[in-house]
């Protein structure tokens, strides 16, 4: 009978002590999180220059804050073009494409230290074109977008004509 009732206390003892682990262990619950993901800066100066069909968008990399390593890893070329002839508002939604991912590997270095990306395409006539970029981290973070370019190639610039008005005598 003794033995039952050491059998029995010991058994009572193992759950308190599995009740206190569980307990201590089990921490406030919730739904999950992500950890808290730090964004690459967005460019400011983008900028675009064509010669002879090629055109050359070039910006600057932004310095990252101090207190914070972004781990920035290139680059995203976001281009939308369009017919030239199209009618395309300035609220309406352009389709934009990634056309290249330039690493910051092989960015170069301008006098004051500070990184210079381009990217260099050649242009068909006769479009509306649309360029922006988006950084991205080794994480697969983006960043917000540049300032966009937007501009016509190989279309002449035509005179605005008043329309006449018919008028009838009624």
């Amino acid at each position: 009978m003794k033995r039952q009732e050491y059998n029995t206390t010991l058994f009572i003892l193992l759950l308190v002590v599995c009740w206190v682990i569980a307990a201590a262990g089990c921490g406030k619950k919730g739904p999950p999180r992500a950890p808290e993901q730090i964004l690459p800066p967005p460019v400011s100066d983008l900028r675009a220059r064509v010669v002879n069909g090629n055109m050359t968008l070039s910006w600057s990399v932004p310095p990252e804050p101090a207190d914070v390593t972004v781990s920035l890893e290139g680059y995203y070329v976001l281009k939308a073009s369009a017919l030239a002839g199209e009618d395309m508002c300035d609220e309406c939604p352009r389709i934009y494409d990634i056309v290249a991912e330039p690493l910051i590997s092989l960015a170069s270095f301008q006098k004051d230290g500070r990184m210079q990306m381009t990217y260099v395409e050649q242009l068909r006539k006769g479009f509306r074109y649309t360029y922006k970029v988006r950084g991205y981290t080794k994480y697969g973070n983006t960043g917000d977008d540049s300032n966009t370019i937007e501009f016509l190639y190989g279309v002449e610039a035509q005179p605005e004509r008043e329309e006449e008005q018919e008028q009838s005598d009624e």
